[in-house]
């Protein structure tokens, strides 16, 4: 009885594999070779990684101006940009995602509530359409709970490491930078819109309530933990 090899996948890389490995661990060297003249392992890493990441066009800071946008009604979302100091992703010295820690403080009128709101580095501050990689538009967001007076108060350090690590030293003239905005009621809705009714908190109970309206919110449908629709014609 003649028997046929039977070939897996993994077999037939390994034959493909194989062979090219051990051509390049039997490659003969030169009889001049001098392994000191080969360059090491981690120039061979740097050099293209250099041609990755060209240097940047350094431009001026911002002025530190601070700028509020969108829709000022509570649970809609705010936004403040500071024009602040120059950076770029492939910085490595004053590396804006370590070396920089930016948060917003934004207080109500009434003093409560208040909250510290962290920052991030947003390039141009519209890189999801320019793909810009460096810029002076550093940015926060706020949900406001309520209309009102809401003031905001900036904090821009600086120092090796401070975002995670600490310390650092206070930014001029970024540090400080301070405003405020008028928060009217959310306007009737035309249509469906949870922003209308407040975000989603978590008060003990079983269920998610919306935190404006204090009514539950109870999901259901495909991929969706209740069982409103398990019934024995579905699930069996």
């Amino acid at each position: 009885m003649k028997v046929h090899p039977v070939f897996t996948p993994t077999s037939l890389l390994l034959a493909l594999v194989l062979p090219l490995n051990l051509g390049a661990a039997t490659t003969a060297k030169p009889a001049s070779y001098d392994p000191g003249t080969e360059p090491s392992q981690p120039s061979l890493v740097v050099a293209p990684r250099a041609g990755l990441r060209p240097d940047v066009p350094r431009q001026p800071p911002g002025d530190g101006a601070a700028k509020i946008s969108g829709e000022l009604h509570p649970w809609h979302k705010v936004t403040l940009d500071l024009a602040g100091p120059f950076a770029a992703e492939t910085d490595t010295v004053s590396n804006p995602f370590t070396d920089y820690r930016y948060a917003v403080t934004f207080t109500h009128e009434s003093g409560s509530p208040s909250y510290t709101v962290p920052g991030y580095f947003a390039a141009d501050g519209n890189a999801a359409n320019t793909s810009a990689t460096s810029g002076t538009v550093w940015r926060a967001h706020l949900s406001p709970d309520k209309p009102g007076r809401w003031t905001y108060r900036v904090s821009l350090v600086a120092g090796a490491g401070v975002a995670t690590a600490g310390g650092g030293k206070a930014l001029a003239p970024y540090d400080g930078v301070s405003g405020e905005f008028m928060v009217t009621a959310t306007k009737v809705k035309s249509a469906r819109d949870f922003r209308g009714l407040g975000r989603l908190t978590y008060d003990g109970s079983h269920y998610l309530h919306f935190a404006g309206t204090g009514r539950p919110f109870l999901k259901f449908g495909a991929d969706s933990p209740e069982t409103m629709l398990g019934t024995a014609d579905f699930d069996g």
